[in-house]
């Protein structure tokens, strides 16, 4: 292999930090939902950063419908909203 396809494997995220990504992102996203429900909030809009500190740099898009799936499967209706916003209702 050469030195330039193995630069490139390494920029690449592994499945295991896009897993905490998602797990981090997911659990500041109930945070906030458990927040506004707690005030009688039953809505709200979430965004996704572009940037996390200490993950290398994502997609974006990839990221938010992978985690608009999460909600999804937990039970809350959600609306994609591309490239990072999510409407959540529950």
């Amino acid at each position: 292999m050469g030195i330039i396809q193995e630069l490139k494997n390494e920029r690449k995220p592994d499945a295991v930090s896009e897993n905490k990504l998602l797990g981090i992102l997911y659990e500041s996203c109930l945070k906030m939902i458990r927040f506004k429900n707690k005030h009688g909030v039953t809505s709200m809009f979430h965004e996704i950063p572009f940037i996390t500190v200490g993950f290398p740099l994502y997609d974006i898009g990839a990221i938010s419908y992978k985690l608009n799936g999460i909600l999804k499967k937990e039970g809350f209706k959600t609306t994609f909203l591309p490239p990072n916003k999510i409407y959540i209702k529950w």
